[in-house]
């Protein structure tokens, strides 16, 4: 009868045509385990990726008022794009930083570098630094104030 098995059919395991052994049934479990492992492992992966993206945009994941969000949002995982999408779906505001703001903020990362031990290009050591911040901060009487704090005696003539 057609599609029974015939004793001329052999179901027998030999090697393929490329002359490698077939796999036996525990090698194809073993692999087909290790496929599941890997598969979870690169969805994690892209988890953990989305959520630093989303972190980086100024978006907490676990934040209720920004869950919709977080949970639509289909497009470019890039903390930029992310970013982008969010003040566009007004999610997030605009900062806006004043001039004045932006120079203070400069100074304060100056100091950062300073105290951390870093010294720019043009200036000999965290010192000199410093005391330039302070001119630029506090002007002359800054300038002396800090000199005063270092211990360095200040002629002042008074006339």
């Amino acid at each position: 009868m057609p599609g029974e098995y015939d004793d001329d059919d052999d179901f027998e395991y030999e090697d393929d045509d490329q002359g490698e052994p077939e796999r036996t049934p525990r090698e194809w479990a073993d692999l087909r385990r290790a496929r599941k492992a890997k598969d979870k492992a690169e969805r994690e992966l892209a988890s953990l990726r989305r959520q630093m993206a989303f972190r980086d945009a100024g978006i907490s994941p676990d934040d209720p008022k920004f869950s919709y969000f977080v949970k639509g949002y289909d497009g470019e995982v890039s903390a930029e794009a992310i970013r982008a999408e969010a003040l566009k779906a007004g999610f997030l505001t605009e900062e806006k930083v004043e001039e004045g703001s932006r120079e203070e903020i400069a100074a304060a990362g100056r100091i950062t570098d300073v105290a951390q031990g870093a010294v720019p290009a043009g200036y000999e050591s965290a010192d000199t630094i410093q005391l330039d911040e302070a001119f630029r901060t506090g002007g002359v009487e800054g300038m002396l104030q800090f000199l005063a704090q270092k211990g360095i005696p200040i002629n002042s003539h008074e006339q």
